[in-house]
């Protein structure tokens, strides 16, 4: 007798069944089964013929029985948990479920009737199976006409993709599935979408373009934070603009950075609903409309994360697209599924997002936190903390993520003060490198690569050790060279590698110097080399705007725009370098995202003199920048920037000037990540 047991690998089984889309599917029809099977068999090129064989063989078996315990209350079966469907083929391959519980035969039974009628006894098209489907339409019955046509002809179909003909034109539209109507995408919407600082007061939402006006609204990606409580939040919502109370909820969220693998991503309209204590209805999880929201009613508070410009906000305000940040004693998770009435506390993933996506070794010592994380160390002595840490990372029991994240964190140099009533500190280890990770985890597609410096948030420039700006420069200047040289002409390719060299020259700011060493004069004076990175951890928000206020850098001012009034300024040397002056310019204002097509507005009360001498490339020599002013006003309408940007747009088209930014881009973000893992201060 052959016996096969099925796993379920991630605890749980979501299907609805075959015949009724109101209905979670238990046991596993057999079928799934078969089917995951021979997909599997046809992953590889060539199909293995011992293994296609075996497949035939079982295929030619009697119907299997099943031993699955349909006993709800011994916590085997159908969970109660919100039904979560999804289209599925809706072919007639088995009977009711209470008929499969009772005789496991007769869905294979059935299924052969079916074989039979399709290939000697044509259904009419009038059935009730061939009624038409919420989603295909009556595509399915007009494919299922041909391939009775296509039978009538054989014995058997060879429905490989080399081997089944495409039908003729015109029967081929009568059998593709219905297509949802889209408004006419014209050139303003794109030049719309070009303008991301500022953003149009209107823009147009780009969903339409891409799932069609019935849809429904972007969804919305929830993380739950431990650390992080109601009253926090509440006292943030009604605290004045400079109040301690207000930016709280961020420096604790930004501590840890939310991680795309610690959020749940649920549709705009149950995730407002279930803020407000209502009914969420059924979660849906096909591409289609999810009812009007209408409904009016106070919500709670939640923090929309956006980086530095994150707020605390009322449900009511929540907008489709959005990243929120709730306290994990909201609840609204059971069993890894998203359940509005559940108020057990959720578990904070922080920890393993961050080092799974980012490489990156935190540790909160938050009680909270470490009581989820099964972890009882001393929270008041650092060292002492680092200490009971690496016993911890002895011991055998420990798994093997675990041992490499606690090892890494009795290692750490750096941490974090949260300064809340009770202030808590953040350990930071020095990050992973990804290859690490996926060797020791055996997983490919666990660990992204990006690091924190991988933002564009205006703390970019903290990478938890210094990096000098020539090096930073250097380091750039040659990715950028590297990426362009796989995709772009010569011209194109010098170009992005002079921006990527000439990018940050505006950080030689003095000011700015001051804000990188943590606010000290003394620490610049003993040794005034230019830095394009400082010490400070990228999560330290307390210690990033005490900084900034002791080096009396203005808060709105950003770099690159410095680096643009310092490249106007020397433009009779840079275009002796440059093929496309205008996109040497541009590259270096927008490499955070800014100057698209208007500068930030800035008022440098205090203004200052920038220089910077002997900026060295062995491609393109030495350049001197004698002093230019930090009250340059490039944000004024009459600057030159807006004009240049549509120039740019007009001979580059909107969506290659996009990707030659990207380029430059994705260069400084990789310079950075090499530049932190790299080890000590140069």
């Amino acid at each position: 007798m052959l016996t096969i047991e099925v796993e379920l690998l991630a605890g749980r089984y979501s299907a609805s069944a075959h015949n009724d889309r109101g209905r979670a599917e238990w046991p596993p029809h057999p079928a799934r089964f078969f089917s995951a099977l021979v997909a599997a068999l046809h992953e590889h090129d060539p199909v293995d013929d011992d293994e296609r064989e075996a497949l035939l063989w079982l295929e030619r078996q009697q119907p299997p029985s099943l031993d699955v315990d349909l006993d709800v209350s011994e916590g085997i079966g159908r969970r109660s948990v919100l039904d979560v469907y999804v289209p599925v083929n809706p072919a007639t391959l088995g009977h009711d479920l209470d008929s499969l519980m009772t005789d496991p035969e007769e869905p294979f039974r059935r299924a052969r009737e079916k074989v039979v009628s399709l290939s000697v006894e044509p259904k009419s098209a009038e059935t009730e199976s061939d009624k038409d489907d919420p989603v295909y339409g009556d595509t399915i019955v007009k494919t299922m006409a041909w391939l009775r046509k296509k039978l009538a002809k054989k014995a058997d179909v060879d429905f490989g993709v080399l081997a089944l003909p495409l039908p003729p034109e015109e029967d081929l539209t009568d059998m593709v599935a219905p297509r949802t109507h889209a408004p006419v995408l014209l050139p303003a919407y794109l030049d719309l979408w070009m303008q991301t600082s500022p953003a149009p007061a209107v823009v147009p939402d780009v969903s339409l373009w891409l799932h069609g006006p019935k849809s429904g609204p972007a969804d919305v990606q929830v993380v739950w934070r431990t650390d992080l409580s109601e009253d926090d939040l509440a006292d943030a919502f009604n605290a004045k603009e400079g109040d301690s109370a207000k930016e709280l909820p961020v420096a604790i969220v930004a501590a840890v950075r939310p991680s795309s693998l610690e959020a749940i991503s649920l549709p705009f309209v149950a995730v407002k609903r279930w803020l407000r204590g209502k009914d969420t209805g059924d979660v849906a999880d096909v591409e289609g409309t999810f009812g009007e929201e209408r409904e009016r009613g106070n919500g709670r508070f939640v923090l929309r994360w956006d980086g530095d410009e994150s707020v605390v906000i009322s449900a009511e305000v929540i907008r489709p697209g959005d990243t929120i940040v709730v306290p994990a004693t909201r609840g609204g998770i059971r069993d890894g599924c998203f359940e509005p009435g559940s108020t057990t506390p959720v578990l904070d993933l922080a920890e393993r997002a961050a080092l799974f996506s980012r490489g990156q070794p935190v540790l909160r010592l938050h009680a909270q936190v470490l009581t989820q994380l099964s972890l009882s160390v001393p929270v008041d002595n650092l060292q002492e903390t680092r200490r009971a840490l690496e016993i911890l990372a002895e011991q055998e029991e420990q798994t093997n993520w675990r041992k490499l994240w606690l090892d890494q964190l009795a290692k750490s140099k750096s941490s974090i003060v949260v300064g809340t009533d009770e202030p808590w500190a953040v350990l930071v280890g020095k990050r992973v490198r990804p290859q690490k990770l996926r060797a020791l985890l055996l997983a490919d597609d666990t660990v992204e690569d990006g690091v924190e410096l991988t933002t564009d948030e205006d703390d970019s420039f903290h990478a938890g050790r210094p990096v000098t700006l020539s090096e930073h420069s250097a380091d750039v200047e040659r990715f950028a060279r590297d990426y362009a040289e796989k995709i772009l002409p010569k011209e194109l390719i010098d170009d992005l590698a002079l921006a990527g060299w000439l990018h940050d020259v505006g950080k030689a700011d003095k000011r700015f110097q001051v804000l990188l060493r943590e606010g000290s004069e003394i620490t610049f004076f003993r040794d005034e080399t230019p830095w394009a990175k400082s010490s400070l951890p990228p999560g330290a928000k307390a210690a990033h705007r005490l900084a900034q206020r002791k080096s009396r850098y203005p808060k709105e001012a950003r770099h690159e725009v410095q680096s643009l009034a310092m490249l106007e300024k020397h433009l009779d040397v840079v275009k002796t370098k440059a093929h496309d002056l205008d996109l040497v310019l541009y590259l270096v204002a927008s490499h955070h995202g800014y100057c698209r097509p208007f500068a930030p507005v800035v008022i440098d009360n205090e203004p200052v003199e920038v220089l910077l001498s002997s900026h060295q490339s062995k491609t393109f020599e030495t350049v001197e920048f004698s002093a230019t002013t930090s009250k340059h006003e490039l944000h004024r309408l009459d600057a030159p920037l807006a004009d240049r940007f549509w120039r740019l747009v007009e001979r580059y088209g909107w969506l290659e000037l996009c990707w030659i930014e990207a380029i430059l881009r994705l260069a400084d973000h990789r310079a950075s990540e090499e530049e932190q893992m790299s080890g000590e201060v140069p």
